[in-house]
């Protein structure tokens, strides 16, 4: 049909149900099955299929039908079965009507030429039901299939209905460049290539709807190379509906397979980006007995070559749905944290997968959720690689009582049952599957039943990915809410290939609820991710490598990464029995781990990575020369945290930078003078040492749990040995100095328990609990809070800590989800009630949201915490002597010189720190105020006039100072303010090194919602003391629009000013009750004055640990852990 008024209608008998589903099991030689719902319209005669619910989709049996009975649902057979067909519980055979009144079918010869008839139909409308399409297709020959809807456009009511497509040679049902047509209740049987077919990627809105697809064959010569692997439904858009859908076998059962833009006759669709596209509706779908996995979102068509030449084969892609801000443009370039740019989750709800040869389910991409969905009989239930993809709420079955069909024994292992795997009899069955350098990855919810290992596989209900070339990224796999029903806990694969990812595996169970340790670790038995951490041996995860299950510590799993940038120079070799090629050693560790730098199946080996503990340092040695180039980075590390690298060098030049602009590194003399932006050699060891340290966070938060993706940035190394960078016998570092980047032994420490009332039994009806480590750190650019808190809290909304002595919050954290990881700015003021044991974190969920479980938080070390440094204790009212006033009552004729501050008022009167007045900044982006002290050189010929005011002499300054408070609510992030001095000889001013204040110069340590004094020195702004200063700016550092107050801006001239006392044991607050959702908890009513209950324990960390916290604490079911502050 070719027409734009054409109509083409063909309405035959429809049957009712056109398919449905045993509900009783068909046995072997049974001569009737009995179906699900009643047939109506099915006739004596009729032809059927029943399909597979083997792991093979040749086990679909063809039958007629000879009598009709049980109401409808007993239908009789002209033979008898010949394999068992399963038919309850979740594994129940399909059986489609292929019989229909109207037949479109080429002659008895199609068989043998393969060349049939077809439907062509484009332009116009088509209504087709109750219609039967057999022996049509042309094979090899571009569209020419049974039926095929082309270029109709956007159309509205065109349907294809009740209907059966079987028996053909090339497709079943194509929609080529066309939208809004309806699908539905088709039965498509037996073809060569894809069966539903979206042809290039073009096609939107259409829904596909109860359609059954079974048995699709290899077409060769294939008409697109991927009709090799052919699919029942073959996706190239995912803006479009399939519901209630049914696919048997095939190479996957659902393939979405998107290339980045249309192809073909759609290829003028250039606005169209199927990979962005976000997700139309994918729910209560079936995919059984296929090759590879019933749902595949992956494996992309190419698209476009770099010439323009068309290219259908396909690679490895991302679906990431984004949506576009109005005025914004999605492009091929277009990532996901562009401006403008929103990314959306993809939610592929209740498959139900089944009996697939390899995987239930596989997803790689961004954001795809898969959620409330059945895997069953899978050698693996799911894998969703990539970048933070979750599945939840789902049921993982490992096996079943559907054993298959006996006496077939390629298809049976030696336990009498079919295997998913042929060629691998001991092949470990799991559910949910860790895949290797992706992430993060979440299991949330989920139940696993009958994962047991027998004499002749492992099986878990977790896994990891076989024979992995590259690490499983600590962070990057979280599991939480699991429930395990006769099933070991993980397992994997031998390493046979003896390749890198299975010997840095790292799976965090959050609340406990797969190994029995709230925040434990499923680790490889690999020294850097272990070495000190006390972990248990566990045999029954796997021997090769081994596995261990390691408890909850502070610091993070970090993926760190050296990659070799002259494999081609370095003397490597090339023998692919030659595995060891780095040595990788914790420092102070007697052993380390031998990596082979990649996958060692190819000679190239030049990446090498490793999963490591933060905070902690790592030697990397070599059985070769060191290569020359190198580049260090690390991923999945939340912020603030850091790791040192060293690398064995001969003495010689070196050249480094950091950073995405490669910002040259400076030297140290020694290790403790090591930081983000320097290094340090050391010459008599023969260590080159670099530290990465991450300044910015990913992700925060996604689906309640925390995300953290690639590093801020890397450090690029060059030695000057070139290729003869020779090292050998150096002795491992011991260790690293106690106080690296400002930090201190002090780790803080709290269980998280129930809420009672007091001490009485009454309690918020919970079984939840949790731990929670946190770390004071005086970085040069903020002195924060690192925490890293576990819990198992349902529907957790809120995590906050609070000042549980005057009910002030003094922190929402960014994620509700276990575990919590971050850091935050900390004023003085917390900090001091901090150690004296006052501050609580509490943990609210939707049942309870004034708080579920809470706990004091206390210092953990025995020989107790270092309290708060001095600050300086003065009245901000009083001016000292020799003073310049910059900003008082008397003085406010330099605001002309600010700009971009609307709405600021230099005379604000609302909230005064001294005086009557005060200033409420308004800063537009990048705003600044502008404060003019002179207008003249008094040292000049002319001199100043009466009424002029002099530039003041820097070499008479000490100090600019001024008071700040920011605009925010308690809890907020604090203001962070740049300063800016301009001298007489100065074309522009001269700002704070880094580009911000630091919390030294902050009298609280950070600018919070009350006052605070600032007072920098002006040797900070490398100004030569004979120069006049004429200019002071202070904007907001981030340069963002910004509300603000100051006051009391001032030069000072001398420094001899009172400290506060540092605070000792009698300043510490006696231990108040803490309310949760209106119960109090944790307060035992001790005496004013007292550190809190004498019988609570102090956390002492193992004494390998080099300061990381990292035991499983039994005690963590007991009341509310106080711990008593012990000071030297």
């Amino acid at each position: 049909m070719w027409g734009a008024n054409a109509v083409v209608e063909m309405h035959g008998t429809v049957a009712s149900p056109t398919w449905t589903r045993l509900s009783a099991t068909a046995n072997i030689n049974d001569t009737s099955i009995t179906v699900e719902h009643a047939v109506v319209g099915w006739s004596v005669g009729d032809k059927i299929i029943v399909a597979s619910t083997d792991y093979y989709q040749e086990l679909t049996e063809e039958f007629t039908i000879t009598a009709i009975g049980g109401g409808g649902h007993v239908i009789t057979l002209d033979r008898g079965v010949k394999y068992l067909h399963w038919g309850k519980d979740y594994e129940r055979a399909e059986v489609g009507l292929l019989s229909r009144k109207i037949v479109i079918q080429g002659d008895p010869s199609s068989d043998a030429t393969l060349f049939g008839g077809g439907l062509f139909l484009r332009m116009g409308q088509v209504r087709l039901s109750g219609v039967e399409v057999a022996r049509s297709g042309q094979q090899g020959v571009l569209g020419r299939y049974p039926v095929h809807l082309h270029l109709l456009g956007a159309t509205s009511n065109v349907y294809v209905k009740d209907s059966s497509i079987h028996h053909n040679y090339q497709r079943c049902l194509t929609i080529h460049k066309s939208s809004n047509i309806v699908v539905q209740r088709n039965v498509a049987y037996r073809t060569f290539g894809h069966c539903y077919f979206l042809e290039d990627g073009g096609e939107t809105k259409n829904i596909f709807d109860r359609n059954l697809g079974a048995v699709v064959l290899p077409m060769s010569p294939p008409l697109t190379p991927t009709d090799t692997q052919p699919t029942p439904f073959w996706i190239t858009n995912p803006d479009n509906t399939y519901t209630n859908n049914a696919a048997v076998g095939g190479q996957f059962g659902f393939w979405y397979s998107l290339p980045p833009n249309p192809t073909g006759k759609s290829v003028d669709m250039t606005t169209v980006f199927p990979r962005f596209t976000p997700l139309g509706v994918f729910s209560d779908n079936v995919a059984h007995s296929a090759t590879e996995a019933g749902l595949q979102v992956d494996d992309c068509i190419i698209g476009t070559n770099a010439d323009g030449s068309e290219n259908l084969q396909t690679e490895l892609c991302g679906y990431s749905p984004i949506v576009a801000a109005p005025g914004v443009n999605i492009t091929l370039k277009t990532r996901a944290y562009d401006a403008g740019i929103t990314q959306v989750p993809a939610t592929f709800s209740r498959l139900l997968a089944y009996k697939n040869r390899f995987r239930g389910a596989w997803l790689r991409g961004s954001l795809l959720v898969v959620t409330d969905s059945i895997f069953v009989d899978n050698a693996i239930g799911s894998n969703a690689p990539a970048d933070r993809n979750l599945f939840v709420n789902c049921l993982y079955i490992g096996e079943t009582d559907n054993i298959g069909t006996p006496g077939f024994t390629k298809w049976f292992n030696d336990l009498g049952r079919s295997r998913p795997r042929l060629w691998a009899t001991n092949f470990p069955i799991t559910g949910w599957q860790q895949y290797d350098a992706s992430g993060p990855m979440f299991s949330i919810n989920n139940t696993f039943v009958n994962f047991a290992t027998n004499d002749v596989r492992r099986a878990g209900a977790i896994g990891a990915l076989e024979n992995g070339p590259n690490i499983f990224a600590g962070g990057s796999a979280v599991l939480k809410g699991s429930t395990l029903i006769n099933s070991n806990e993980f397992a994997m694969m031998d390493n046979t290939a003896n390749a890198d990812g299975p010997k840095m595996v790292s799976i965090q169970d959050a609340d406990g609820t797969v190994t029995g340790v709230l925040g434990g670790y499923i680790v490889s038995n690999a020294t850097t991710q272990t070495y000190g951490l006390g972990c248990t041996p566990k045999p029954a995860w796997g021997s090769n490598p081994s596995f261990l299950l390691c408890p909850p510590f502070y610091e993070s799993y970090i993926w760190l990464s050296l990659v070799n940038q002259d494999v081609a120079g370095s003397n490597f070799g090339n023998s692919l029995n030659d595995f060891y090629r780095v040595k990788v050693t914790p420092f102070g560790s007697p052993v380390g781990d031998d990596l082979t730098g990649g996958n060692p199946r190819y000679p190239k080996r030049d990446n090498y990575n490793a999963n490591v503990i933060g905070r902690r340092g790592y030697a990397f040695s070599f059985n070769h020369p060191t290569p020359y180039h190198f580049v260090v980075s690390a991923h999945y590390v939340p912020a603030g945290e850091w790791v040192v690298v060293a690398l064995a060098y001969p003495s010689t030049s070196f050249t480094l930078t950091r950073g995405y602009g490669e910002t040259a590194m400076t030297p140290v003399s020694s290790l403790d003078q090591l930081s983000a932006t320097t290094y340090h050699y050391d010459a008599n060891g023969q260590w080159l040492y670099v530290m990465y340290y991450e300044e910015g966070q990913f992700s925060p938060d996604h689906f309640g749990m925390p995300s953290y993706g690639w590093g801020s940035g890397s450090i690029r190394i060059k030695a000057g040995c070139g290729a003869s960078c020779t090292t050998a016998g150096r002795a491992v570092p011991s260790g690293l100095p106690p106080n690296l980047l400002g930090s201190t032994p002090d780790v803080f420490y709290t269980g998280l328990t129930t809420c009672t009332a007091g001490s009485s039994s009454s309690a918020i009806s919970s079984t939840a609990k949790g731990l929670a480590y946190i770390r004071w750190n005086s970085s040069p650019s903020a002195f924060s809070l690192h925490y890293n808190i576990y819990h198992s809290v349902s529907n957790a909304t809120k995590i906050t800590v609070v000042d549980h002595t005057t009910g002030k919050l003094i922190y929402t954290l960014r994620s509700s989800g276990a575990p919590a990881r971050g850091m935050f700015s900390l004023t003085r003021d917390a900090y001091a009630t901090l150690f004296r044991s006052g501050l609580t974190i509490k943990i609210a969920s939707q049942d309870h949201p004034n708080g579920e479980i809470s706990g004091i938080i206390g210092c953990s070390q025995g020989g107790g915490c270092t309290p708060p440094s001095p600050t300086w204790e003065v009245d901000a009212c009083t001016v000292p002597a020799g003073t310049v006033p910059v900003f008082n009552d008397t003085l406010g004729k330099w605001q002309s010189w600010s700009w971009n501050v609307p709405n600021t008022l230099f005379n604000y009167t609302g909230d005064v720190l001294c005086g009557s007045k005060s200033i409420r900044a308004s800063t537009a982006s990048w705003g600044s105020l502008a404060f003019h002290i002179g207008n003249c050189y008094a040292g000049s010929a002319a001199g100043c006039k009466s009424w002029e005011t002099p530039y003041v002499p820097v070499g008479s300054l000490k100090y600019v100072e001024f008071y700040a408070k920011s605009n925010g609510q308690d809890g907020d992030a604090p203001l962070v303010l740049n300063v800016c001095l301009q001298s007489d000889v100065a074309a522009d001013a001269t700002c704070m090194p880094g580009g911000f204040v630091p919390p030294k110069y902050i009298s609280n340590w950070a600018i919070v919602n009350t006052w605070t004094r600032v007072r920098i020195p002006i040797s900070e702004f490398g100004l030569s003391s004979s120069n006049y200063l004429g200019l002071v700016r202070i904007y907001p550092a981030n340069g963002a629009a910004t509300v603000f107050y100051l006051d009391e801006i001032r030069l000072i001239t001398e420094n001899n000013e009172p400290m506060t006392p540092t605070l000792s044991a009698s300043n510490a607050y006696k231990y108040d009750a803490v309310v949760c959702d209106g119960i109090t908890s944790g307060g035992d009513g001790g005496s004013s004055g007292s550190a809190g209950p004498g019988t609570n324990p102090v956390y002492v960390p193992p004494a390998n640990m080099s300061g990381a916290v990292a035991q499983h604490v039994g005690q963590l079911v007991m009341t509310l852990l106080v711990v008593m502050v012990l000071l030297a």
